[in-house]
């Protein structure tokens, strides 16, 4: 047998091999999706009639005890000074979250409830490799957003199924973005406080203002390009799904300065997003 018949023979066996390796992939990307929607899709159920307030104080002490602000207004966190207490509060608090029946929350509270549970996981995860440079160093340059973290109602659930599968599904509204932190100089500030029912719309229109117009969100260079976060690049359908419908969404809370500067731009010459740990 030639050489080249051999050779034809080998090609068309990986080939097959190939093929059937990825019907196979996709049979299982088709599977485990719709698997998981089906569970997921209990945390769109909501209690009309809920009236009685969660309890998220033990959240709200513990970020008001380890956030500061720098001067160029970005929050950051004081990982390194975490008590061993103060951290078994902060899995209390989480414990607490698990144990609550999703189902008997109002729409209002379900909301904050995931915006609050998304960010002590996250600050949780990071106090668990702690010390660590970057969120992204987690789970071999992978980092925690795959892993499943936590049991709600029976199901387990990642940081990622709470922000795309529970909190974008369920509330569309782009500011949502401003308020779950991914521990990194990249994200919108991480709140002081807690979100309630009460506060939520106040720090959803400060978490907005801040980002935007700080260089991190949206800044424009002396050429007159804007360079913006890649979240707007990442999200874009959650902004109008086009670059003009992100600096129209900037546009409402820029400031006089940033909106002299975007005066008749549609276009975004490039994003970026830092990912060094929110810590200084």
């Amino acid at each position: 047998m030639s050489n080249s018949i051999i050779r034809m023979r080998i090609i068309n066996k990986s080939i097959t091999t190939v093929l059937l390796g990825l019907v196979l992939l996709g049979a299982l990307v088709w599977m485990i999706p719709a698997s998981a929607q089906g569970k997921l899709a209990r945390f769109g159920e909501f209690a009309p009639e809920a009236t009685a307030k969660y309890d998220h104080s033990t959240f709200d002490g513990f970020l008001g005890k380890y956030i500061a602000t720098t001067d160029d207004n970005r929050t950051i966190v004081n990982y390194k000074s975490v008590s061993q207490e103060d951290a078994q509060q902060l899995e209390n608090y989480i414990d607490q979250l698990e144990a609550t029946d999703v189902k008997t929350l109002s729409k209002a509270q379900a909301y904050v409830y995931w915006i609050n549970f998304y960010n002590a996981l996250t600050i949780k995860v990071i106090l668990d490799e702690y010390p660590l440079s970057s969120i992204k160093k987690i789970n071999f340059g992978f980092g925690p957003w795959g892993k499943k973290l936590a049991r709600v109602n029976g199901v387990r659930i990642t940081l990622n199924n709470i922000e795309h599968d529970i909190l974008r599904a369920h509330w569309s509204d782009p500011r949502t973005h401003y308020s779950v932190n991914c521990a990194s100089y990249g994200c919108p500030n991480l709140q002081p406080v807690a979100y309630t029912v009460d506060n939520v719309e106040e720090l959803l229109e400060k978490g907005a203002i801040d980002f935007i117009n700080h260089p991190r969100g949206i800044s424009v260079d002396a050429n007159g390009n804007i360079q913006a976060s890649s979240i707007y690049e990442w999200y874009q359908v959650d902004f109008g799904d086009s670059e003009q419908g992100v600096l129209e969404h900037v546009r409402k809370y820029a400031s006089e300065d940033l909106l002299a500067k975007l005066d008749g731009k549609n276009d975004i010459a490039r994003f970026d997003y830092g990912w060094d740990l929110n810590e200084k």
